[in-house]
């Protein structure tokens, strides 16, 4: 899958494949809430005790490389007021993958996988996160019907090929039957 975008209550939500997964940029999400910065939202989220269980659970179930001990340090260091986490230094010292951040131009933001980025959205707006699982849920659908679509088409073809086959076959032993019906 290449990357996409839906439109939710207003706000272009890019999507792009790590793998096999869906990734949703957080910091499109984020422009949901005006007012502040998203990366400053993303960093308020990932202070949170409650986001930072549901990452440790999360990466445990998907992550055969998550450094558990890292991550209780990472939360001890976010309990503290002044402390100000960036998505670089979770996943660096975690060795996180469910959230990714990408500097420059191209490609830049914060993704987090699916299933992450419904949790921000629910801690950032409930309203929106709705919208938005209605929103991927009917991309979803469609890229399946595409994928029947095209699944269909292909085995039409190779019936087709193989009848054709099958005809030409024939015909070519009808012609050897025939000949040495004539010797």
């Amino acid at each position: 899958m290449k990357k996409q975008e839906i439109e939710v209550l207003g706000i272009s939500v890019k999507i792009k494949a790590v793998g096999e997964d869906d990734y949703i940029s957080l910091t499109d999400i984020a422009k949901s809430e005006s007012g502040q910065p998203a990366k400053d939202l993303i960093r308020n989220w990932l202070k949170n005790q409650r986001t930072l269980l549901f990452l440790t659970a999360w990466e445990k179930a998907h992550n055969p490389d998550f450094k558990s001990d890292q991550m209780d340090a990472f939360r001890l260091e976010a309990a503290k007021p002044r402390f100000n986490p960036s998505v670089k230094s979770y996943t660096e010292m975690t060795g996180a993958v469910g959230i990714i951040s990408r500097a420059g131009r191209y490609g830049a933001g914060t993704f987090a996988h699916v299933e992450i980025a419904l949790s921000f959205a629910y801690w950032l707006e409930p309203e929106f996160q709705v919208y938005f699982l209605k929103e991927f849920n009917r991309m979803k659908k469609e890229e399946a019907a595409l994928i029947e679509s095209s699944r269909k088409w292909a085995f039409e073809k190779l019936l087709r090929g193989a009848e054709e086959f099958t005809a030409v076959a024939k015909f070519g032993l009808e012609e050897v039957l025939s000949k040495e019906e004539e010797e």
